[in-house]
């Protein structure tokens, strides 16, 4: 009786512990967990078990009093904050931090995290460390709607708002000071992932290297941002970007003062010429001091705040169409333009709530055009989608970690002329899911690097997916994807059709894969200089390609040219139970995969024989993934449903 009375009260107290631990709610999605005092919040920090529950704030919350020396909420590098925390625009004050490092209001923030409608005011966090944010101190989840303005200090990854984020930041902004050794910037200190529509007005003291406006070192994406703040460091010091080591720079602008002893720039300090592009970025050579700039063109201040600059230049601005639909900037007349989320409200959401049993549902250009502002949401296309008369400077979709689920139907007439990282999709990160959609006529011309008709560099998943057109870039080009990533890049019954071209690395369906390839094909012509093959340019060393064919014509003027795979001087990954056309490819050899005539390639026992899953038969599966239609090439079952 006393064993059971006492695992009774543990029982008791466990319960009150969670249930009653906040000023409300259950923690679920319909009914969060209400943060209402300081109490609440610190409370929230001491139990790890509730890091993937949803959580609002109800109340502003001042911390002054309270001197931590840690993270508030998940402070420890095996406890990960993995839910959400809807701030609802009210505001934490007064948060003081004296730690090492990994400091900020979060810790560390996972793939699932949602931070949104979050304000911070006179933060002072001051670390020893590294990864130090006033925010978030490491970041793999999203940041929406958040800003911080305050004190922030450290030795490495030191930031306004973020100091590692290797996730999706969007429509934020950070004012104040930013003291850091290395590696810091206004808003993200070193990025790996994307930023869309942000500013920063911090003023950015660098003792040493990668010092930015923005991004003090950046192996991201940044689209339509802009820096305001003075900036200064040592060498890599730069006004938007101290070291632009890979990724994309687009349709952004910085004009604060400048100042550095090497390797320093007006917008950028140093950017590698084979992985790093800026297009359609400006600085003002007058305000920041610089005449030069790693990147980006620079202008007078009576240039900067002429619009048309900006409109020659194909930002898209509101209430205009010509230039997209994701209206990231408004028009000032003799001033430099202002990103509209900080002057209006976030562009309307479609019709649904975006979970995967509600998704916000996509009906027309204008819906497509708003994705960008949730990229992490669940979206159901609607009907097709005609993009003509629309020219794109970037990706329709910049970073995106959500599910995308096409339904069946058609985007017709993409046409995006730009710099690298592009496609529908400029970035698919892990956990981001896209499937059962077509592209038809896409026409994406790029100068850059990571170019493809559906996604530019992905992490994600890509389901039943179809893309035709023309594709051109320099590095990594596919018709469906240029880079596929190592271990979290997954493509599945998905092909191309079309015309690809570029230099290095080009792939009917992909440019450069390291994850797997499985039951694909690409019937497109595919142009190239080195590591070129009709479906997979180069297939990496854990890259595997699985029952898959290509068909179309293969031409490449250097070295490791394949009808189905190219390769390189570097180890060439595993191809199995695939094939190629050798007539209509023009090319005998391939790394990889093996070579047929015409006649065996439109033989159902090809296939048959080496294990693929076709309607109508059962030894080798019943997931009827392909079918033959007489006297012609396998096809995937999903082409024909309706």
């Amino acid at each position: 009786m006393q064993r059971m009375m006492f695992f009774l009260v543990l029982s008791l107290l466990w319960f009150a512990s969670t249930a009653w631990a906040y000023s409300g709610g259950t923690g679920e999605p319909n009914n969060p967990y209400q943060i209402a005092t300081a109490e609440d919040l610190i409370a929230l920090g001491n139990e790890p078990n509730d890091y993937n529950d949803c959580f609002i704030l109800t109340a502003d919350i001042d911390l002054s009093g309270y001197v931590f020396n840690q993270a508030v909420i998940a402070p420890d590098d095996d406890a990960f904050f993995n839910g959400s925390f809807n701030g609802q625009g009210y505001t934490i004050r007064h948060l003081s931090i004296q730690g090492r490092g990994g400091l900020g209001l979060f810790g560390r923030c996972l793939y699932a995290a949602v931070v949104s409608n979050l304000r911070l005011e006179a933060v002072d966090v001051n670390g020893t460390g590294g990864d130090i944010g006033g925010l978030v101190g490491w970041n793999h989840g999203i940041l929406t709607s958040c800003y911080c303005s305050g004190t922030i200090s450290g030795n490495s990854c030191v930031s306004g708002l973020s100091g590692w984020n290797s996730g999706i930041i969007t429509s934020s902004y950070s004012t104040g000071t930013v003291n850091g050794k290395t590696q810091s910037g206004g808003l993200v200190g070193w990025n790996m992932g994307g930023i869309i529509s942000c500013y920063s007005s911090s003023s950015i003291n660098g003792a040493n290297n990668d010092i930015g406006g923005l991004v003090g070192i950046n192996w991201g994406t940044i689209t339509s941002s802009c820096s305001t703040g003075c900036v200064s460091g040592n060498t890599y010091v730069g006004g938007l970007v101290g070291n632009h080591c890979e990724g994309m720079i687009n349709s952004s602008y910085s004009i604060g003062l400048v100042s550095g002893n090497k390797k320093t720039g007006g917008l950028v300090g140093s950017r590698s010429k084979w992985y790093a592009g800026t297009a359609s970025s400006f600085w003002n050579v007058e305000t920041s001091g610089q005449t030069e700039s790693d990147g980006g063109l620079g202008l007078t201040t009576a240039e900067m705040q002429d619009i048309s600059t900006f409109q020659n230049a194909g930002w898209d601005f509101v209430n205009e169409t010509k230039h997209g639909t994701c209206n990231y900037w408004i028009e000032r007349e003799d001033d430099y333009p202002c990103l509209a989320v900080f002057s209006v409200s976030l562009p309307a959401k479609p019709l649904g709530i975006g979970t995967v049993d509600d998704p916000f549902m996509i009906t027309d250009f204008n819906e497509l055009g708003t994705v960008w502002s949730h990229p992490g949401a669940c979206y159901r296309l609607d009907s097709d989608i005609d993009l003509t008369g629309i020219n794109w400077n970037s990706s329709v979709i910049p970073v995106f970690s959500g599910q995308f689920d096409g339904n069946g139907h058609l985007i017709r007439n993409l046409k995006i002329e730009g710099g690298g990282c592009l496609g529908l999709f400029g970035g698919c990160k892990p956990k981001g899911r896209i499937s059962h959609l077509r592209l038809e006529t896409v026409d994406v011309n790029s100068t850059g690097v990571m170019v493809g008709g559906l996604v530019g560099w992905h992490c994600g998943e890509i389901v039943s997916c179809h893309s035709s057109g023309s594709v051109t870039g320099d590095w990594y080009v596919g018709g469906l994807v240029g880079y596929n990533s190592f271990n979290s890049g997954i493509i599945t019954a998905s092909y191309s059709q079309g015309n690809i071209s570029g230099n290095l690395g080009v792939g009917g369906l992909v440019g450069y894969s390291l994850g797997p390839v499985t039951s694909c094909y690409s019937t497109g012509s595919v142009d190239g200089y080195s590591s070129v093959g009709g479906l997979v340019g180069w297939n990496g060393g854990d890259g595997i390609i699985v029952s898959s064919y290509s068909t179309g014509s293969v031409c490449g003027t250097g070295f490791h040219i394949g009808g189905l795979v190219g390769g390189d001087f570097m180890s060439n990954g595993e191809v199995l139970a695939s094939f190629w056309d050798t007539e209509t490819s023009k090319q005998v050899e391939s790394y990889g995969g093996t070579g047929l005539p015409t006649s065996e390639m439109q033989d159902i026992n090809t296939y048959l024989g080496v294990g693929w899953d076709f309607v109508d038969e059962t030894a080798n599966g019943t997931d009827d993934i392909w079918t033959m239609p007489d006297a012609n090439y396998p096809r995937l079952t999903w082409e024909f449903e309706e």
